[in-house]
C-alpha cells in the first residue's frame, strides 16, 4: 500500500521537481512596500481626516501623520490619549458616523476595546477608528485611520 502511495506521487508530481542537470530557478525575494512617511504638526489635522472629526481638547497626541504605503494607497493618522472610557469614546464617534452622513461597515465592541469602520457614499475612503485600554497603565488610546484608496 505505501508503495503504491509513493508511485502515485512520483507520478502526480514527478515531472514538477527540477531535473538533475537543471539549474534552480532564483530565489523570490518578498519585498516589503517603500512607505513614505510625512508627520503633521500636532495642532493641525491629517489632511483627509474630516475637519469636524471629533477630538479632545488638550489629549496628548501619539501619532499624527501622513502614510504613503504605495501609488494607490494612503493612510491619514491620528492616535491620542484619551480621559474618556473606552466606552465613551466610542459613543463619541457613532454619533459623529451617524449624525454626518458616514455608513458605519463594521463595530466591534469589548470593556476593553471597540472599532468602527465607516464610509462615505460613492468613495473608496474609509474611516477606521479603534479605541483600547491599556490593561497595565489603563491608559485609553484613540486612533483615527482615513484609508485612501
Amino acid at each position: 500500500m505505501a508503495l503504491l502511495l509513493v508511485a502515485s506521487a512520483g507520478l502526480l508530481w514527478g515531472d514538477k521537481l527540477p531535473k538533475k542537470d537543471q539549474p534552480l530557478g532564483e530565489p523570490t525575494v518578498n519585498q516589503a512596500p517603500e512607505v513614505e512617511t510625512e508627520y503633521v504638526a500636532q495642532d493641525k489635522l491629517p489632511e483627509k481626516l474630516p475637519a469636524d472629526l471629533p477630538t479632545e481638547e488638550g489629549a496628548p497626541i501619539q501619532r499624527n501623520e501622513v502614510v504613503k504605503i504605495s501609488a494607490n494607497e494612503t493612510q491619514y493618522a491620528r492616535n491620542y490619549l484619551s480621559k474618556k472610557t473606552v466606552a465613551e469614546n466610542y459613543a463619541i464617534y457613532e454619533k459623529y458616523f451617524n449624525d454626518t452622513g458616514w455608513r458605519v461597515t463594521s463595530t466591534s465592541t469589548a470593556e476593553t476595546y471597540a472599532s468602527l469602520s465607516a464610509q462615505k457614499a460613492d468613495t473608496k475612503e474609509v474611516l477606521l477608528v479603534n479605541i483600547s485600554k491599556n490593561s497595565i497603565t489603563g491608559d485609553v488610546s484613540v486612533e483615527v485611520n482615513m484609508v485612501v484608496r
